[in-house]
């Protein structure tokens, strides 16, 4: 950034994203509004329509393809949570000790890794609010209030093995990964198993690039980011330089929809994440793109600590 020149936020994108089952209609785009909100963050004038940018990603936002349904999702989602709940009990059950199971028996038991340990007590929590489990005065012990018997499990799990049959290979890989890591719930707990090692295998992202680019949630997601930054380009002026800092970029997956909106000749784009592991494959993927540079940075600490200067952003 030259010296005297201001610099503005134009957006930030809220994790949030809630339809009902009509799935259209003016109450639907307003609440898919809600994924865009606009902060003016410096006295600089804004020249860019912020309004207008807003309406074109809320446009796109409720404009979902045929393989996309909000409906199907939540029915989805919700049977998905039931089966998620069975298999927690299912391994805790496995503790359970004339009608009681204890929380401290399992993480002794086990020789639970301190940092999983809130993994195992938000188990008991969902588990509790089920109705499967009620918390007694003994420090780390529940009564046991009922169980699903094996004819509901083998309902699950058709249900489950049924649904993957109808998955394209890049999501059947991210379910693959679920039943991996269900597989080995007593190596997650006790560290034994690293799920990001199995993700990231020999240095492979196709899975993570399964989750974040190529299934299709996140390939609606990411069209709406290229639309929303086609429209402020379209309003950006001539002579004014675009700078962009995307952090935890990962492998790359909302910056393919990003860079093809963006002018070449005036671009300087910031690639940054926590570690170097994925910049090879990005230098890879993105080798048309000469305005992108890469660097390490956490949004979590301090930006001037990390060698970037007050009111910049190279």
């Amino acid at each position: 950034m030259k010296a005297g020149e201001s610099s503005t936020l134009h957006a930030y994108v809220v994790p949030e994203f809630h339809l009902d089952e009509k799935e259209a209609g003016e109450s639907e785009v307003n609440d898919a509004c809600d994924v865009v909100n606009v902060l003016a963050a410096t006295k600089a004038e804004i020249v860019p329509d912020l309004a207008t940018i807003r309406c074109v990603a809320c446009e796109e936002v409720a404009r979902l393809p045929a393989d996309l349904s909000v409906a199907g999702y939540h029915d989805f989602f919700s049977q998905l949570e039931r089966y998620s709940l069975m298999i927690m009990w299912r391994f805790i059950r496995t503790f359970e000790r004339r009608g009681t199971v204890n929380l401290d028996t399992i993480t002794s038991h086990l020789s639970v890794k301190e940092n999983y340990l809130h993994l195992l007590h938000s188990w008991f929590t969902e588990l509790e609010s089920e109705g499967v489990y009620r918390r007694s005065e003994e420090q780390g012990s529940y009564s046991v209030l009922k169980q699903w018997d094996d004819e509901q499990w083998q309902a699950a799990q058709n249900w489950f093995d049924s649904y993957l049959g109808q998955c394209d290979n890049n999501e059947l890989s991210i379910w693959q990964f679920f039943l991996y890591c269900t597989d080995h719930l007593d190596g997650l707990l006790t560290g034994e198993i690293n799920p990001l090692e199995h993700m990231f295998r020999g240095g492979n992202t196709d899975l993570a690039e399964s989750f974040y680019q190529r299934n299709r949630v996140p390939r609606h997601f990411n069209r709406v980011a290229g639309e929303a930054v086609a429209e402020l380009m379209a309003q950006w002026p001539a002579d004014k330089p675009v700078r962009v800092l995307e952090f935890g970029a990962g492998v790359g997956s909302i910056t393919a929809s990003v860079l093809p909106q963006l002018p070449e000749n005036k671009t300087d784009y910031l690639f940054t994440d926590l570690s170097t592991f994925f910049f090879d494959k990005a230098r890879e993927k993105f080798g048309d793109y000469p305005f992108l540079r890469y660097e390490l940075f956490d949004i979590n600490d301090d930006p001037f600590e990390q060698g970037f200067e007050q009111d910049s952003l190279i």
